[in-house]
């Protein structure tokens, strides 16, 4: 029997998948004084948003690995945000967990606020609208 690997020499690519927005996305990129403009990541009764003008804004999206890259199976959420793998916003942890798990590359969309589009077009003053896109 021959005990060649067939997925030796391959290069694994990941083709859909998501990028966490960290926690201070924004907060980190904008002044103090600014924050009451932009997102902020809140946990309110367990439960991990995005905050935008004091009321919920969007999730933090589909996140489904543990801290030590625990899979939970049949959820596709994990809350609150401190119990997510920091691999799931984090680069340096990112690229180390493709290492581990053999991937090469992925190509990545970004998770919460990229399926909730829709809550960045609704933000009606323009210039916050801007400020939130372009940071």
């Amino acid at each position: 029997m021959d005990a060649h690997d067939p997925l030796d020499g391959l290069k694994i690519i990941d083709c859909d998948s998501h990028f966490t927005e960290p926690p201070e996305l924004w907060t980190a990129r904008t002044p103090a004084a600014m924050h009451h403009r932009v997102p902020v990541q809140k946990t309110v009764d367990g439960v991990t948003a995005w905050y935008l003008d004091g009321e919920l804004w969007a999730s933090t999206g589909g996140n489904t690995i543990q801290p030590g890259h625990e899979k939970i199976l049949g959820s596709h959420v994990v809350q609150p945000f401190d119990v997510i793998d920091t691999s799931a916003w984090a680069v340096k942890e990112r690229l180390e967990l493709c290492d581990e798990i053999g991937v090469h590359a992925q190509i990545l969309y970004p998770n919460g606020v990229g399926f909730s589009s829709n809550h960045v077009f609704a933000i009606e003053d323009l210039a916050q609208r801007r400020m939130v896109l372009e940071i």
